[in-house]
């Protein structure tokens, strides 16, 4: 089974090792358009209060926790269509 994930948020993230627990063959890469993966959006206000250390303390996760599962993460990389019917 192969599975592409769109967008290295939350859900992305979630989904990903949801399919890497159920499914440990599966080929699941997550695509993010931007260079920092994981951001939590609710971690905003607490970066520009500075109420968080650094950067990385707004992540909900690394590439490598995923990469450890077996799974990919391919940052900025942009996708701008797919065609579902071929797969």
């Amino acid at each position: 089974m192969k599975v592409i994930i769109i967008g290295a948020s939350h859900c992305g993230h979630q989904s990903a090792l949801e399919l890497l627990d159920k499914h440990p063959d599966a080929d699941v890469t997550i695509y993010e358009k931007g260079d920092f993966v994981s951001f939590l959006s609710c971690g905003m206000q607490l970066f520009l209060e500075d109420k968080v250390s650094g950067v990385d303390d707004v992540r909900n996760f690394k590439p490598e926790d995923i990469e450890k599962r077996g799974g990919k993460v391919k940052s900025q990389h942009e996708v701008l269509s797919f065609d579902a019917d071929k797969k």
